[in-house]
């Protein structure tokens, strides 16, 4: 079936334009960004990933942010973020500064020691996404694994979860897609490949548009 689907979807996207997701871009620095900013970099990488499904990312405001208190994040308690905490307050002073109707992006100096990123937010992989307290995180003192890094937290707000998710208790949850195998060069594991089925997925978010 999402063989099937797959094959649709492709057929269908051969006569529509790319599906595009738009992006609000911060970074959130205390050190001096040269112009050629790592973000911007991160932001091609990505989109080269991510254009295995066709989708197309832009880039609708880009801001550096300096002398702020988030520059480094220490705690990260996503999904249960409460209304003070640094990653919420710093998507409500994102939501201040540019419109809400693009995906915001904090490429931060630090994140918690092992956390490349994570996807302040995230909900399920058909709805839409409430307006408050949604992000995708990235850190810069990462600058190899920066670009792999944000098309996987961005692919979360576009439906896709991991491969295999193994509970505090022990437990596997997989991610009910047919074709997805766990220890793969998958891009919801720590590689770059998506799958037919993946591809199927991202293609049906929400928050794509097609200008």
């Amino acid at each position: 079936m999402v063989r099937r689907a797959w094959v649709l979807a492709l057929a269908l996207g051969a006569c529509a334009p790319p599906q595009v997701l738009h992006l609000n871009l911060f970074t959130v620095t205390d050190d001096e960004v040269p112009a050629d900013d790592a973000a911007l970099a991160a932001v091609g990488t990505a989109q080269a990933i991510l254009g295995q499904a066709g989708l197309r990312l832009r880039v609708d405001r880009r801001l550096i942010l300096r002398d702020t208190p988030w520059s480094s994040i220490d705690v990260v308690t996503d999904p249960g973020e409460p209304p003070r905490g640094p990653a919420a307050q710093l998507c409500a002073r994102g939501a201040a500064l540019a419109a809400q109707d693009a995906l915001a992006v904090f490429v931060v100096d630090r994140l918690p020691l092992g956390l490349a990123g994570f996807a302040q937010g995230a909900t399920g992989p058909w709805g839409a996404l409430p307006s408050d307290c949604r992000g995708a995180f990235v850190r810069r003192d990462k600058p190899a694994a920066l670009g792999p890094v944000l098309a996987h937290e961005l692919a979360h707000f576009l439906g896709l979860p991991h491969v295999r998710t193994i509970t505090p208790d022990g437990l596997a949850h997989d991610d009910l897609i047919a074709d997805t195998e766990p220890g793969t060069d998958n891009l919801m594991e720590h590689g770059t490949h998506l799958t037919p089925g993946q591809v199927v997925v991202l293609a049906s978010s929400a928050l794509l548009r097609h200008d």
